[in-house]
């Protein structure tokens, strides 16, 4: 399994929002990517999972630091395989939330990610998917708790 991240920002606010989600070594996304690269998941109709990120700068309104939607088609990736696509908003809460609270939001979109994939997609790969996300949002949960 493949993880896509991409992603927009608007302002320095907005792309040190959105800096928070890049796959460097410690961070959440870090090792969701690492846990993913070992799963093979024949039985799903898509190939990778897909992050697009987008940062809203602190003049745009919103109600919560972030926001999960998921797309309702498979998309193309860049390699021609399909993926299951993400959209994450980062709203203007989200910069005032100190750093071990950014992270409990991080791994809450992660959560949210896993349940939409649960109900989305009941089979035993569906759920094992699911359990893995659950399982780096708890890890990384718990470095902060």
């Amino acid at each position: 399994m493949e993880l896509i991240i991409s992603g927009r920002s608007e302002g320095l606010a907005a792309a040190s929002a959105i800096n928070d989600f890049f796959i460097r070594e410690g961070t959440a996304m870090y090792v969701l990517q690492t846990h993913l690269k070992l799963l093979q998941m024949p039985s799903l109709p898509f190939h990778a999972l897909g992050i697009y990120i987008e940062a809203l700068d602190h003049t745009k309104p919103s109600s919560s630091p972030i926001t999960v939607q998921p797309q309702k088609k498979l998309v193309g990736s860049r390699s021609g395989q399909s993926q299951k696509m993400y959209e994450l908003t980062i709203g203007n809460g989200y910069y005032q939330l100190d750093a071990p609270a950014r992270r409990a939001a991080i791994c809450s979109a992660f959560v949210s990610i896993a349940e939409s994939l649960d109900a989305e997609f009941p089979s035993a790969d569906g759920r094992a998917l699911a359990d893995r996300i659950r399982s780096v949002a708890q890890t990384n949960a718990a470095v902060v708790a």
